[in-house]
């Protein structure tokens, strides 16, 4: 009985570290960036610097001054611009499977976006949320702008 429990507790610490280091696996990566610039990943606000990874629920900030690049694993390639925020609320990028979702909210600002292969695959699975409303995409290039309220 005592095995029993023990490799039991054994898989769930295992299955808890496999689902932990998914929910931290980079999305994409900055491609450029210019002016002031953030990636803010929980509590952590650091400038922004060609390379740096993004990650599931990071926010995209921007200054007056700054642009900031994302290519995401999928290809889509996403720009903001001065004095913008921008959340990646849910990335899923498994063709295997066939699960597939790109969802972020602007709650400010700038946003240019190349639709990748998720558009392509499953259009339906990506969105834009705004303060006054949800844009589904299905597989262009756009540009949104939000007005701060």
């Amino acid at each position: 009985m005592i095995r029993m429990v023990s490799v039991l507790s054994a898989a769930a610490i295992a299955f808890a570290v496999q689902a932990s280091a998914q929910e931290r696996a980079p999305i994409g990566s900055v491609k450029t960036a210019s002016g002031v610039a953030y990636v803010v990943s929980g509590a952590s606000k650091s400038a922004a610097k060609v390379g740096d990874y993004v990650y599931m629920n990071d926010v995209l900030e921007t200054g007056k001054d700054g642009a900031l690049g994302v290519t995401f694993k999928d290809d889509t390639q996403v720009s903001v611009g001065g004095d913008t925020k921008l959340t990646l609320d849910d990335f899923v990028y498994q063709p295997q499977q066939e699960k597939y979702a790109f969802s972020s909210n602007l709650a400010k600002g700038t946003l240019f976006m190349a639709t990748g292969a998720i558009a392509k695959l499953k259009p339906e699975a990506v969105q834009i949320t705004t303060p006054s409303g949800t844009l589904g995409v299905r597989g262009t290039r756009f540009v949104l702008q939000v007005a701060e309220q």
